[in-house]
């Protein structure tokens, strides 16, 4: 019982709340999708309210992966860590990737998607055709960068930003290839979650975070980039980073 009291009282509730809310978006979005695969018109309004939060919703994920991974990493020297994410993240794609390619070829009558047995080779090579699965893919492949770099350079912060910066902006090169867009994309905010773990960890920081007035403030900017974002989904990827940061 004590040590089940003990886990509630580190346990940090608002990074439930926070992938609580990115999930409940994420499932919009997917819902949104099978509806207009089935052939159903969707409002213009529902279609802007998903693009609106698109440009935070999976960064979202990743940042708080990033407060964690350096901690995670402490505890699981070696290749425990590697052991570890493909337990957690790599082995549950894997089966129930399998598994919902497998219900929609037998099913196919009655799914708005349509696979074949090529499918199953999508889940190592261009995860993003199998929908909502390919994050599970992108996070363990960006963990496992992370632990190398971390590896690599240790406390070296600035060239770690880097060079996450650097594969942040390549993404954008080779958006059609997934498995490495993805990696390239995701990696540099993990990388900013752990830079700023020490920000979202401390109390005294977090109480100023968690008050109203800073919600209130903070509003104007996040609904103004939004607009800002939905009038200009091609610009360029450096502006769209504090938009993404404004919205996580």
């Amino acid at each position: 019982m004590s040590n089940q009291l003990n886990t509630q009282a580190r346990r940090l509730f608002w990074v439930d709340y926070a992938k609580g809310i990115a999930i409940i978006l994420v499932v919009y979005r997917h819902i949104l999708i099978g509806i207009e695969r089935s052939g159903i018109e969707v409002s213009v309004w529902l279609r802007n309210a998903n693009e609106m939060v698109y440009s935070f919703r999976m960064p979202l994920f990743f940042i708080l992966s990033g407060i964690f991974i350096s901690r995670t990493i402490e505890k699981y020297q070696g290749n425990s860590f590697i052991i570890l994410k493909s337990k957690t993240i790599l082995y549950p794609y894997l089966v129930w990737g399998v598994i919902q390619i497998t219900i929609q070829i037998a099913l196919s009558n009655y799914t708005n998607s349509h696979r074949s047995l090529v499918d199953y080779t999508y889940l190592l090579i261009n995860p993003r055709a199998i929908d909502q699965l390919w994050y599970l893919l992108a996070l363990f492949n960006c963990s496992i960068l992370f632990y190398v770099m971390f590896s690599l350079l240790k406390s070296n912060k600035w060239v770690l930003l880097i060079i996450s910066f650097a594969l942040y902006s390549g993404s954008y090169l080779i958006e059609d290839i997934s498995l490495f867009h993805d990696l390239f994309y995701y990696f540099f905010f993990l990388v900013l979650g752990h830079l700023g773990r020490q920000v979202f960890l401390d109390d005294a920081y977090r109480v100023y975070l968690k008050s109203p007035k800073v919600l209130f403030i903070t509003l104007p900017f996040f609904f103004a980039s939004q607009w800002y974002w939905l009038s200009h989904q091609d610009m360029n990827h450096i502006l769209f980073i504090p938009i993404t940061l404004i919205g996580c």
